[in-house]
């Protein structure tokens, strides 16, 4: 098996159960540490609309990133440029970017354009690309980000990103039950696509940069404190937590659906 990245040799790193039916094989590559899975037959079943529902967390996510790619645009000096947003989904992040003034355009190979119509992908090139909670469901990634950056100068992703150890197999992102998540990557993986692009690759948390620049040190404390800030929500959390109110997300995406 070669890495579908690198194309090293890659090792069988386990073999798991995928919608509670499906023995399927991961692998690992020796060289960029890309772990994927054998040919995903099981995507006609994995997006079923009853399995898409358990994603209760599509309008956190979407509220969370555009705050942070909205700053990240204005730091690295990206704001006035256009931005496509690759993997929009229903548009929610397109039309909350447009919302706050930046120029986003939205294209979807899979889903509807409801909330950025008008505005969809006309094939043009963008100053930057952002594509959030994507790269996880990619089947072949080097395709991806050929497009991205035969068009784009930038990139703004995320994903989860691999330890060094292979995690155990009930990592929460690994996400079997719904069969969706089938690529997953280290900072070893995405030093070697930067390279291979000529990009300079930043990573916070669960935010990626593919830029055409350095940042300087001050751009890059200022990304981390604001990811961090946004992201554990720590004052509102706590105020809510004082009269017992916690989110019902992770809960109600385990309900029986209809």
């Amino acid at each position: 098996m070669k890495c579908k990245i690198c194309e090293s040799a890659a090792r069988l790193a386990f073999t798991t159960q995928v919608l509670s039916q499906y023995e399927v094989s991961f692998f690992k590559c020796t060289s960029c540490d890309y772990l994927f899975s054998e040919e995903p037959f099981w995507l006609i079943h994995a997006y079923d609309k009853n399995i898409v529902a358990q994603d209760t967390g599509i309008l956190q996510r979407n509220l969370y990133f555009s705050k942070i790619i909205a700053l990240i645009l204005l730091i690295i000096g990206k704001h006035k440029s256009k931005v496509l947003d690759f993997g929009g989904g229903f548009g929610i992040l397109c039309r909350l970017l447009r919302d706050k003034g930046f120029n986003c355009y939205w294209h979807d190979d899979y889903e509807s354009n409801i909330l950025a119509r008008g505005f969809a992908d006309k094939g043009d090139n963008y100053g930057t690309t952002i594509s959030v909670e994507v790269l996880e469901h990619l089947i072949e990634p080097n395709i991806f980000f050929d497009k991205v950056f035969k068009r784009s100068s930038a990139l703004i992703c995320s994903t989860t990103l691999l330890p060094s150890n292979i995690p155990n197999l009930n990592w929460h992102y690994y996400t079997f039950e719904t069969g969706q998540h089938i690529s997953f990557y280290s900072k070893k993986t995405f030093n070697f696509i930067a390279h291979k692009y000529g990009k300079y690759f930043y990573s916070f948390g669960y935010t990626h940069l593919f830029l055409d620049q350095k940042l300087n040190l001050l751009q890059q404390n200022l990304i981390r404190i604001i990811c961090l800030i946004f992201r554990g929500r720590v004052f509102s959390k706590f105020f809510y937590n004082l009269f017992g109110i916690s989110s019902k997300m992770l809960s109600d995406s385990q309900l029986p659906k209809i």
